[in-house]
């Protein structure tokens, strides 16, 4: 009674979560009509541009980790472990933000990519197609209710 009284009132956690990523897929869904239209080359430019502006908004951000995964020993002593952890902690956030800041943008090309629906639409078609298809639906038991795939099961 006291969970379904809390859900009405603050929502469910699915709920939260999608409101949480509304506006993103938003974002992203905007970016289409621009992404849309490049060719393999542009593609490819565009991921290149969007990895040296991550690369300079880290930098912008103060700094990230070093590639191997280290943090930078620039006045840190190597000794004092709990300031190489802050550090590394600081540093990882600075590194998130600017991901997030770049999220729909990568995601947009993402999905434009070679394996995406617009490179294949037949094929995708044909896989939404099979999903939802009685012969789906029942398996290979002939069951209803039973799914088609076996890690489904």
């Amino acid at each position: 009674m006291l969970t379904w009284v809390l859900d009405k009132i603050i929502g469910s956690q699915n709920e939260r979560v999608v409101k949480h990523l509304t506006p993103l897929a938003a974002r992203i869904n905007e970016l289409e009509p621009e992404v849309k239209n490049l060719s393999d080359g542009g593609l490819k430019e565009k991921a290149d541009q969007l990895r040296q502006r991550l690369k300079s908004r880290i930098e912008q951000l103060g700094g990230g980790l070093l590639p191997d995964g280290s943090v930078p020993l620039g006045e840190i002593d190597p000794a004092d472990e709990d300031a190489l952890k802050q550090e590394r902690k600081r540093r990882l956030k600075i590194e998130n933000q600017a991901m997030e800041e770049l999220l729909p943008e990568a995601f947009a090309l993402v999905r434009r990519g070679p394996i995406g629906p617009q490179s294949h639409p037949a094929a995708f078609r044909a896989y939404r197609d099979f999903r939802h298809s009685p012969a789906a639906v029942r398996g290979r038991t002939g069951q209803r209710g039973r799914a088609a795939f076996p890690g489904d099961r």
